[in-house]
């Protein structure tokens, strides 16, 4: 079983994410979660960045809870959420969350640049977002990466953004958002 601090230790030694850029990561589906918690981790213990974290497919307090489970602190976490709202999960008030209407419109994606944005620093954050793949149900494939590369666009220039996904379940979408990437790494060999 593959542990937070495994993927903490394949991410120092193949993915240097100080500098601004897009970086696609591909991992398989089964531990997309505990990647997502490792790049946490990483982003915010090794390289005391804060991170943005977006949620594109499962209510931030998911993720919150495996953080705890996984001694992550989420100080410096930002959640972004798309999907709370339209989930049967409570969503509480809290000081580090946006909760976003509805994930899926373009007003909510216009949105979606204005709250990373309202929480971005260039200096120290790092934007992920979690399972893109999520999208393709309600927006048009050949849009995504261009609606995602237009949000992050409209933060600023000099952005750091990962986007983690499996490229075995939807070859064309990673694809696509390969285009919008100047880096890609693959995790699937290391964890």
């Amino acid at each position: 079983m593959t542990k937070v601090d495994d993927v903490v230790e394949a991410l120092r030694s193949m993915i240097d994410i100080r500098d601004s850029g897009q970086v696609l990561i591909d991992a398989p589906y089964t531990r997309l979660n505990i990647v997502v918690i490792g790049i946490i981790k990483y982003a915010s213990t090794v390289l005391n960045r804060s991170v943005v974290y977006v949620s594109a497919d499962k209510p931030y307090i998911y993720v919150k809870r495996l953080m705890a489970a996984n001694n992550v602190p989420e100080d410096a976490v930002i959640f972004i959420d798309t999907v709370s709202n339209i989930s049967s999960e409570p969503v509480p008030k809290e000081k580090n969350v946006e909760v976003l209407d509805n994930p899926f419109c373009m007003t909510a994606l216009e949105k979606l640049g204005d709250a990373i944005r309202k929480y971005w620093d260039e200096q120290s954050s790092i934007v992920l977002i979690d399972n893109p793949q999520t999208l393709v149900s309600y927006i048009e494939m050949d849009c995504i990466a261009d609606i995602l590369l237009k949000v992050v666009l409209k933060i600023g220039e000099n952005v750091t953004s990962l986007y983690v996904l499996d490229k075995n379940l939807n070859p064309e979408l990673y694809e696509q958002l390969r285009t919008i990437c100047n880096e890609e790494k693959s995790l699937r060999a290391l964890i």
